[in-house]
């Protein structure tokens, strides 16, 4: 038995035995595309528009020290958020392994790579 929880962009969502369903990743044209994906893009390019009129129309706003600050701290929250995603990509990664071996040869390919990778000293 179905039972209808909420309405969301014009589809039903439904729960059926503890597990959820959504009538709106049915097809939409394209395979994989769901209706969340193509509002999605829709509005990225909203939004690339409306930078580009405001760069247009203002564009000493982006000398603003406050603009600086921005980017600045976007990209140190970037460079903080790279190492943990590496790391739990590895752990998972080596923990889906079955065979002792095959996290053997993993771990040295690792090692080989880190060290070929890094500059000399």
């Amino acid at each position: 038995m179905h039972r209808r929880v909420g309405r969301r962009a014009g589809c039903a969502i439904y729960w059926s035995e503890g597990h959820g369903s959504d009538d709106c990743k049915r097809g939409f044209g394209r395979r994989g595309e769901t209706l969340g994906t193509r509002y999605f893009m829709f509005r990225l390019l909203i939004a690339i528009l409306l930078g580009i009129v405001v760069g247009w129309l203002w564009p000493n706003l982006a000398t603003n020290e406050w603009v600086k600050a921005l980017g600045d701290g976007f990209i140190k929250l970037i460079k903080m958020v790279i190492a943990p995603i590496i790391f739990c990509t590895v752990v998972s990664g080596i923990s889906h392994i079955q065979d002792a071996r095959k996290v053997g040869r993993v771990g040295v390919k690792a090692l080989v790579y880190s060290k070929l990778s890094r500059p000399s000293r």
